[in-house]
């Protein structure tokens, strides 16, 4: 196999829509795995939400959260690269926030704090498999430097309030759409794809040597990082445009028909040795 190393995201991509990841493509990572292919997940999920995950593929490699914020070995529970917000810039973006009425997510050492258990929240959490905490006023709350914030919300208003934050943060912030009401803001230089450029130096690989695979907007430096960028069929319009491959069939499931392109080295680009 020319392919050494296969990153997937997991929301829209890896798991169905029950959250699941189907048996044919859990079968299909551990044949690649047998055969001393590396696999591993990007995602802007946080520790608690993809442990099960893991166990289920038994992946041993480092894996990438928070959208590329941090990059943790999940046997260890250890992170190998961490990034931060910092605190001044992450209270300038909860103090702009606050004339929107949108959900707040803060992520800090591991734990997720949100001023007041809404419906939208309680939805998040339950479709993540996490628990929050509920601090009251985040701006206050807020000590040391988070990892992430994400903000849950009309997406019509997304664009304004970017721009609001880049003028009263300069260029301090990275923000990205995970799914079409979430706005993510992250440390600066923070991404997918320069942190598959980062897994790949942990492990040895050559970016060239590696598929990535995704469905939003968030994944799109990871695709364009990799030897090989997928986006599966349900993806967003503007990635399939940016894909080198985009999977076929609505119901079909993306991530196992690359997998066994991979397996049969029948890629549609011929990745490095």
């Amino acid at each position: 196999m020319r392919c050494k190393l296969i990153v997937s995201d997991l929301d829209g991509t890896l798991l169905d829509k029950q959250q699941a990841i189907p048996k044919h493509t859990k079968d299909l990572i551990a044949e690649f795995q047998s055969g001393g292919g590396l696999f591993s997940i990007a995602t802007g999920r946080m520790e608690m939400s993809v442990a099960k995950y893991i166990k289920e593929l038994a992946i041993t490699v480092p894996i990438i959260l928070y959208n590329g914020a941090k990059i943790v070995h999940p046997g260890k529970a250890l992170a190998l690269r961490e990034h931060t917000l910092d605190c001044g810039i992450a209270r300038t973006v909860l103090g702009l926030v606050k004339r929107y009425p949108w959900d707040v997510l803060l992520y800090q050492n591991q734990s997720l704090y949100v001023e007041k258990g809404t419906d939208v929240i309680r939805r998040y959490a339950a479709k993540d498999g996490v628990n929050w905490q509920e601090v009251g006023d985040l701006l206050a709350f807020l000590e040391g430097a988070p990892t992430k914030l994400l903000i849950i919300g009309d997406d019509r208003g997304f664009s304004g309030f970017v721009e609001e934050c880049v003028r009263a943060c300069g260029r301090m912030i990275n923000t990205v759409r995970s799914e079409r009401s979430y706005l993510e803001v992250l440390p600066d230089n923070v991404s997918k794809g320069k942190a598959l450029l980062e897994l790949c130096s942990i492990l040895g690989v050559k970016p060239s040597q590696t598929v990535a695979l995704g469905d939003h907007l968030n994944d799109l430096s990871m695709i364009q990082a990799a030897g090989l960028g997928v986006a599966v069929a349900n993806a967003h319009e503007y990635l399939k445009q940016q894909a080198g491959y985009v999977t076929t069939g609505e119901d079909t499931d993306g991530v196992a028909e690359v997998i066994e392109m991979v397996l049969t080295d029948n890629l549609p680009l011929d990745l490095a040795r």
